[in-house]
């Protein structure tokens, strides 16, 4: 094989790698300081209370939702094709309309926050002004475009 042509397959190759290495690390853990909460300064005792304010505030088939799948849809109050999708561990927010994947978002505080007070930041940004939301979040297209909305 040329040369050329092996340095053309390199450079084809390796960017779309790293792209996607990125991409899952970013999915996995946006908020870095919800892997290890403790080093962030994020005390147990803060942790309980973000789990207690997430009870209150959640319904109970949300919360059962949310401990059980590690995920909360979130149904959006201007387009009821729209679901939102957060995960309980952090990572970019799944956006589907129509059952179908249409982008990831990343919302994230300037401080670090418990992972459950996360989520409720996602949940109660996208029901007080869902279009503020969109608008200062960073927007991705869909790692797997032909992902299909299952609850």
């Amino acid at each position: 094989m040329p040369d050329w042509l092996v340095l053309a397959l390199a450079l084809g190759v390796w960017p779309v790698l790293l792209v996607l290495a990125v991409y899952f690390i970013v999915r996995g853990n946006v908020y870095s300081w919800n892997g290890d909460q403790e080093t962030a300064g994020i005390t147990s005792a803060a942790q309980e209370r973000s789990t207690l304010l997430l009870k209150e505030v959640l319904e109970k088939h949300e919360y059962e939702q949310l401990t059980q799948r590690g995920y909360l849809d979130i149904n959006s109050p201007s387009n009821p094709q729209r679901i939102y999708r957060v995960r309980r561990n952090g990572g970019l927010v799944s956006v589907y309309e129509q059952g179908k994947a249409i982008q990831e978002v990343c919302v994230q505080s300037t401080e670090p926050l418990p992972r459950d007070d996360v989520v409720l930041l996602h949940k109660l940004m996208i029901q007080a002004n869902e279009q503020e939301y969109l608008a200062r979040a960073n927007q991705f297209p869909p790692l797997f475009p032909r992902q299909r909305y299952s609850p």
